[in-house]
């Protein structure tokens, strides 16, 4: 049976912006999509313990979209016994952008609830900016509390998992975006350097890669799904 798979969300956490990618990949295999609490000002450590809760008892492999790349990366190095593969997609394992560290007190500002959502939709879509693709972003970024930005922000600018990545035993997929204007290219070459026997694949896409790209990375997913069953049946 191919494993079931679990998304973690980027940093909106309502799991909306799966939408594209759950239509793509329906009917081919069980998906189950974890939600952040919109209001609560949780970090990678409350997160982490809201996901466990929220994992299957059967096998499964974990997709970490942007912001949830991190807490794929703390529980795949845990190595949970059903856990048969790991999927990182325009992510990170440590602060991508290390200006966020000096904003310092300025983080007091809830920044991403501020932003004008047409600039937000520009950054995350690039080119690819459709009116269905805005107002998809829009749904998801609407119910997030300023508190709980502040918190994953925080976090983001907090996070360092250089320590744990050699603890990955699981087959994991890096799924990169040719365009991303928010996770810079050497986010991806850094994980590359400390996962060597990870699977690096890049699309033509921008930073929201599963919304702009949902048929190409469902494919792309589907396969690896496959491959994870299979190694199953070698054990």
């Amino acid at each position: 049976m191919m494993p079931t798979l679990v998304l973690l969300p980027g940093m909106d956490g309502t799991g909306t912006l799966f939408e594209p990618l759950l239509e793509a990949l329906r009917g081919h295999c069980k998906t189950i999509v974890v939600s952040y609490p919109p209001a609560q000002p949780l970090g990678y450590d409350g997160l982490e313990k809201l996901i466990r809760n929220a994992l299957p008892d059967e096998d499964y492999v974990l997709l970490a979209e942007s912001f949830s790349g991190p807490l794929g990366l703390m529980l795949a190095a845990e190595a949970p016994s059903r856990l048969r593969g790991l999927i990182l997609c325009v992510t990170f394992a440590r602060n991508p952008r290390p200006w966020l560290t000096a904003l310092g007190k300025p983080f007091e500002t809830p920044v991403f609830s501020l932003l004008p959502r047409a600039l937000t939709g520009k950054i995350v879509f690039g080119g690819f900016r459709t009116p269905a693709r805005q107002a998809l972003l829009e749904r998801a970024l609407e119910p997030v509390a300023p508190e709980a930005w502040r918190a994953r922000l925080q976090a983001v600018r907090d996070t360092d998992l250089t320590s744990q990545l050699q603890r990955i035993a699981v087959p994991t997929l890096y799924l990169q975006a040719a365009r991303d204007r928010l996770v810079p290219a050497r986010a991806g070459r850094y994980l590359r350097r400390h996962m060597p026997r990870a699977e690096f694949v890049t699309l033509d896409a921008p930073h929201c890669l599963l919304q702009c790209a949902a048929e190409e990375a469902a494919a792309r997913i589907l396969d690896f799904l496959h491959r994870c069953r299979k190694d199953r049946t070698k054990e």
